[in-house]
């Protein structure tokens, strides 16, 4: 009934959607999937504040460390889109779609589009601001 121990930073981390609840086990990394579709639904338009909603973040808490995964591609039973549309079209929907038992559902960029890599250097500079903004 009383927590194990406090992660030093490293090994137990806590999925960023449920950072809220609380746990047994006391856990000071939060691990958050970014969702670039989520974030820039139009080229040059950024949604943080849904996006710290979503993952429920509280940058307030200085006890708790963020670690941000930006994701082009997460297989799932259901997959979802996780490169904005805008882009997706811009680059003609280049790669590859994949449904197999062993790995799930998904789309798999080219990535080694130069608009892919152009725009995702763009957004990870936006990323980096916003993480600045925040004191991270």
């Amino acid at each position: 009934t009383k927590p194990l121990f406090k992660n030093p930073f490293k090994g137990w981390v806590q999925w960023g959607e449920n950072a809220n609840i609380d746990f047994l086990q006391n856990f000071n990394i939060i691990f958050v999937l970014i969702n670039w579709s989520e974030i820039e639904k139009t080229e040059g338009v950024y949604h943080w504040e849904q996006f710290e909603h979503t993952w429920q973040i509280d940058f307030d808490l200085p006890e708790r460390s963020y670690v941000f995964r930006l994701v082009l591609d997460y297989p799932a039973q259901k997959p979802k889109q996780w490169i904005p549309s805008w882009l997706l079209e811009s680059i003609s929907n280049s790669g590859t779609n994949y449904d197999t038992p062993e790995i799930g559902k998904g789309f798999s960029p080219d990535y080694t589009h130069k608009l892919l890599l152009k725009k995702h250097e763009v957004f990870i500079q936006k990323l980096a601001d916003f993480m600045k903004r925040c004191r991270l």
